[in-house]
């Protein structure tokens, strides 16, 4: 049987070699095919991640002792924001980092003998210091206007925010904290 194919055996020797080029080429396009579909994919991932996610430095002491001058903070872009929650924000040209503290429609008051209350409701937490208002003319109050919040730091007796710079627009609010890579200088 095998002097019957032996006359058959240097035509598919033949046919085998001719098929190796063509074979290689397929097998450079697939990966050429795989390559581009994975750096399509990295490029896509990464956009959606610059667009809705990304980091942000944290400048200053305003959160200490939550956060830190120094600090990496992963954040997304949202117009949903509940009380405590840690946000960047635009106010007098700069961006500051602060927490949300109330939301339009809320009633705040800032006694002289620093007792922060929300809508009536004495606000304490883990913040140790206590928030007095910017100014000594005695108790702050107001209600927060709608589309707007009321943004304290955690480091009350230092922080820049809204005692400061009056009632934040959420339009002005560019990020929210999702958590924290430290990466503290000290």
């Amino acid at each position: 049987m095998n002097t019957t194919l032996s006359p058959l055996l240097p035509l598919k020797e033949t046919i085998a070699e001719r098929r190796k080029p063509a074979i290689s080429r397929r097998e450079d396009v697939a990966f050429l095919r795989s390559t581009v579909a994975t750096v399509l994919f990295v490029a896509i991932v990464l956009t959606l991640f610059c667009v809705f996610f990304g980091f942000h430095i944290v400048k200053g002491s305003d959160m200490f002792p939550s956060l830190a001058d120094g600090d990496l903070a992963l954040c997304y872009r949202t117009n949903d924001f509940k009380k405590n929650d840690i946000v960047f924000y635009e106010a007098d040209g700069e961006t500051h980092c602060g927490r949300v503290v109330a939301k339009g429609g809320d009633k705040i008051r800032i006694s002289e003998g620093g007792t922060f209350t929300v809508n009536g409701t004495v606000q304490e937490s883990e913040i140790i210091y206590p928030t007095y208002p910017r100014t000594f003319d005695g108790d702050y109050s107001a209600e927060v206007p709608e589309g707007m919040v009321f943004i304290l730091g955690d480091f009350r007796t230092e922080a820049k925010d809204s005692r400061d710079c009056g009632f934040i627009s959420v339009d002005d609010i560019g990020k929210k904290v999702i958590t924290i890579i430290r990466h503290r200088k000290f």
